[in-house]
């Protein structure tokens, strides 16, 4: 039986989970067209096609595209962050959700996401450490402290940062050094 709502699903009972799809879903906010890369079962997918805004979900494991489809409905596409098989500039914005920290070399992904993104990406990394014992994590960020803008410093336990990058216009890309 499909789930109706992320709502439904257990990562809605995990805070840093729950609170990194809000945020995401808020950023979101301006765009039409979605990309997620590595949606996983399909939770943040659901979320944001609730919010109203038109997804392209991908992963590149088998397994989880098929509990996409059947948690959620989702018709998630077999892709490779890598080598997106979509052409320069065809999402208003593109999502990696804990996906950067998988990959031997995350600015193939990053570069990806940048080339197929109108203008926006949103990425989310786990910090902390809780999460250093992940085996399928190739990169371990492994500080217990972050320093934000504004000078505020907090503990670190299980946390995910959520970070949006936007491309600069042309105009200011030719005289960048």
């Amino acid at each position: 039986m499909q789930l109706k709502s992320w709502r439904e699903h257990y990562w809605y009972t995990v805070v840093c989970t729950r609170v990194r799809i809000q945020e995401i879903v808020k950023r979101a906010k301006g765009a039409f067209t979605v990309l997620e890369c590595g949606c996983n079962e399909g939770f943040l997918s659901k979320a944001l096609l609730e919010a109203g805004f038109q997804v392209t979900s991908i992963d590149n494991d088998p397994n989880m595209i098929a509990k996409a489809k059947d948690i959620f409905g989702i018709d998630a596409v077999k892709a490779d962050v890598n080598e997106l098989p979509f052409p320069d500039n065809a999402f208003d914005l593109v999502v990696g959700g804990e996906i950067l920290e998988h990959l031997d070399n995350p600015g193939i992904g990053l570069s990806e996401m940048f080339r197929v993104s109108k203008g926006r990406i949103i990425v989310s990394l786990p910090i902390g450490e809780y999460w250093l014992g992940c085996d399928s994590h190739k990169w371990k960020i492994d500080a217990t402290l972050i320093e934000h803008d504004h000078g505020a410093t907090e503990e670190l336990i299980k946390m995910i940062v959520v970070l949006e990058f936007r491309k600069r216009p042309k105009e200011a890309q030719k005289g960048a050094v």
